[in-house]
Formats: C-alpha cells, sequence, structure tokens
C-alpha cells in the first residue's frame, strides 16, 4: 500500500525558466498529462507511465500516474507484492553524448519497492545504463543514495552515509559530461534495465533537461529549493 503523504508547508508556483524557449532546454510541469503520458512544455518529448506485467496488474493503491502533492503537480511509481510495478520511460529524447547535460529532478521518494539498492532514476542506451544514475537503498526511517561526483542534492555535494527522509521534496541533478560513451536515447524512472527492481519516486514540476551551457543550473536548483519549500 502507498506510504500516507506528509504534509509539508504551502507550495511556491514554480517559475518557467527562461530558457524554455531557446532550444536548449526541455521542461516538464505535468500540465499536459492525459492518461498515461504527458509532454514537455514544447511538446516534443514525452514521459509515459508502463506497467511490468499487464497480467499481473496494477499496484495496489493505484490510482493513476498523475498526482497533485504539497501543490505540485507530479508523475510517480508505484509497486506492490504480487502485482506489476508502474515506472516512467520516456519517448523522444536522446544524446550522443556531444554536450553537456544537466537532469534537474525534483524528486521524494516513499517507502517500499525492492529491499536491495536500486535505481530511481537513470539514463539508458539500449539496455546498458549511462551514469550517474540515483541509485538509493531504503532504510527504515528514509533512504541513501549512492555517491557520483556528478550527482547533487539540492547544490551539495551526497554524503553516502546521510539517511535522506522519506516523503520530503528533495532537488538532484545528475550531470552528464561530454563523451561519446556518455550517449544515450531514454530516461527510466523507478526501475532497472530490467524491469525486475522497483522504487517509489514522484518527479515534481520543474524537472528540466538542460543541453549544452549548464552554468545556470545551480541557479534554477535555488529557484526550485525555494519553491518546494525545501528546509536545509
Amino acid at each position: 500500500p502507498a506510504t500516507p503523504v506528509e504534509t509539508q508547508p504551502p507550495a511556491q508556483p514554480v517559475v518557467p525558466a527562461e530558457t524554455v524557449t531557446s532550444g536548449n532546454t526541455i521542461r516538464f510541469t505535468f500540465e499536459r498529462s492525459t492518461g498515461d503520458e504527458t509532454s514537455d512544455t514544447s511538446n516534443t518529448v514525452k514521459l509515459k507511465s508502463v506497467i511490468s506485467s499487464v497480467k499481473a496488474g496494477d499496484p495496489e493503491g493505484w490510482t493513476g500516474a498523475f498526482v497533485d502533492v504539497d501543490g505540485h503537480k507530479a508523475i510517480r511509481t508505484l509497486s506492490s507484492e504480487g502485482k506489476g510495478t508502474r515506472f516512467i520511460e520516456s519517448e523522444g529524447i536522446s544524446s550522443d553524448g556531444s554536450s553537456d547535460i544537466a537532469m534537474i529532478v525534483p524528486f521524494r521518494m516513499s517507502a517500499g519497492g525492492s529491499s536491495v539498492s536500486s535505481y530511481s532514476f537513470a539514463l539508458m542506451k539500449n539496455t546498458n545504463i549511462i551514469n550517474p544514475s540515483l541509485i538509493t537503498i531504503n532504510e527504515e526511517a528514509g533512504f541513501k543514495i549512492r555517491f557520483f561526483d556528478t550527482l547533487t542534492i539540492n547544490n551539495g555535494t551526497i554524503k553516502p552515509t546521510t539517511v535522506y527522509k522519506f516523503d520530503k521534496w528533495y532537488v538532484a541533478v545528475l550531470k552528464v559530461n561530454a563523451n561519446e560513451a556518455n550517449a544515450f536515447d531514454k530516461i527510466r524512472i523507478g526501475t532497472n534495465q530490467q524491469g525486475n527492481t522497483a522504487r517509489h519516486i514522484t518527479i515534481g514540476d520543474g524537472f528540466e533537461i538542460v543541453k549544452g551551457d549548464i552554468s545556470n543550473v545551480s541557479e534554477k536548483v535555488k529557484a526550485l529549493v525555494t519553491a518546494y519549500n525545501i528546509q536545509k
């Protein structure tokens, strides 16, 4: 069953990024959401809710992929024992590795899912995962995050010993350096490349993919930290 939502201070609206129309940014507000899919603000990239097993059916407590949490529109994943896992995949985005890319990800984790260290957010090329990824392991009171030097939380370095809290917003940045080996053709959220692990993660409005000039990413993170009322 889904973990009860913890109440937080009223949300402030996320201010649209100025670079949305510049051609180097893909941004999701989850306003364009119908059925199991949503489009970015330019209507070129999609995020789709996918089920790992149609035969097994939707997980317990599943009421749809799109939710409103703390006043923010969002997309979520979910799993339950004996049922299919609902995870998220992208359609229409790829990189040949020729440019730096930053993924700015407002997210919150909830208890449940796989007991082992698992992918919460990953980039893929065919069936291979391209790092950095958001890899988490659940603890009793929260979750730990695997360290990558190109992964930050709220503009700070990952501390592998820190137990981050369930049902609390954070802003992750995954920086993918320009390199042919870092080419990718898919984003997968909430499971691994085989689809046999599960993480309960919610991605909020303001999820943004910046390509090329990523020098202003930290400022974007600061704006999201404010909009999500994230307290240090």
